[in-house]
């Protein structure tokens, strides 16, 4: 063995050395600081407030319109399809506009706005007695801000990818209201998806006539009928389905008391005994090295 491997090997011989004479001359503080920092964990985990999730299991509604005369008809009138809006391939488009929907912008606002939120979710920034914002104006809560809040912090859509089932989740305090706005959402997703059906199908219904009503060929106006028949059945459809984009499989209730979601009680303590832990050898190595170093003893 070379100079070298041996002076590397001593080093490293004497660091482990000194960390294990620094540990055992600190185990009193880190001990200490193991104890303090599991204390102060328990103490928020008891006095923060509890965050419960409520969720609805969703499957995709699917319809398909591409059958029979109907595809004969699309391929007869070409481009005329395209010009009315009608897609024939609309079982996955149909699904990923809703979900697109569900987490958009101007979806979520408009329920923050219509339930009033902004001063629940930023409760901290808000007088409930006097009913006002007791922060100065520019930092009054936003939509804005209050969207990406909910987005972030409140709502959470997970799709699976094998079954197709789509979970929407609420993570509250509020336990009844987690459920509440969890099937709520729902509801209005597909309020909001059947609306825009019943007009796409209207203005392509009253398109189509006019075009039928400017051809004399009876080919054309055969494929045209085609069409409309499509677009009343369409309009039947959005009419008489509540369902419209998603159908609930599983709606969401309160969840139990006990089910907390966060802060994980066990989990905390024991990450705040490690934290306090690393944080109290640290400080045991630190104290060693300053002692020695000051009375210039080395530090093996």
């Amino acid at each position: 063995m070379d100079t070298s491997t041996t002076s590397i090997a001593r080093s490293d011989d004497l660091s482990l050395r000194f960390v294990r004479n620094a540990l055992l001359a600190g185990r009193f503080s880190v001990v200490a600081f193991t104890i303090l920092s599991s204390l102060a964990c328990a103490f928020w985990v008891f006095f923060a407030t509890p965050i419960y999730r409520s969720s609805t299991v969703l499957a995709p509604v699917r319809t398909d319109t591409s059958k029979g005369g109907l595809s004969a008809a699309l391929g007869q009138l070409g481009g005329l399809a395209s010009l009315t809006g009608i897609n024939i391939d609309t079982r996955d488009s149909r699904v990923e506009e809703a979900l697109a929907v569900l987490q958009s912008r101007e979806f979520i606002e408009r329920f923050i706005s219509d339930h009033k939120l902004l001063p629940i979710l930023f409760p901290k920034k808000w007088d409930p007695r006097g009913e006002h914002w007791s922060v100065p104006e520019t930092k009054v809560p936003t939509p804005w801000r209050g969207y990406k809040y909910f987005s972030q912090k409140v709502l959470s859509i997970e799709r699976d990818k094998k079954s197709g089932l789509i979970t929407a989740s609420i993570d509250w305090e509020d336990r009844d209201n987690a459920a509440a706005w969890a099937n709520e959402i729902v509801e209005r997703v597909n309020t909001e998806m059947r609306e825009r059906a019943l007009g796409e199908a209207v203005a392509s219904t009253r398109y189509l006539e006019e075009e039928r009503e400017h051809t004399q060929l009876v080919e054309t106006r055969a494929a045209i009928n085609h069409l409309i028949e499509s677009e009343i059945a369409k309009k039947m459809i959005a009419t008489v389905t509540k369902e419209f984009a998603f159908r609930v499989v599983d709606r969401a209730l309160p969840a139990d008391v006990t089910d907390i979601l966060r802060p994980k009680k066990l989990l905390s303590v024991a990450l705040g005994a490690v934290g306090g832990m690393i944080v109290g050898g640290i400080f045991a190595i630190w104290r060693l090295g300053s002692r020695r170093s000051r009375v210039g003893t080395p530090t093996t």
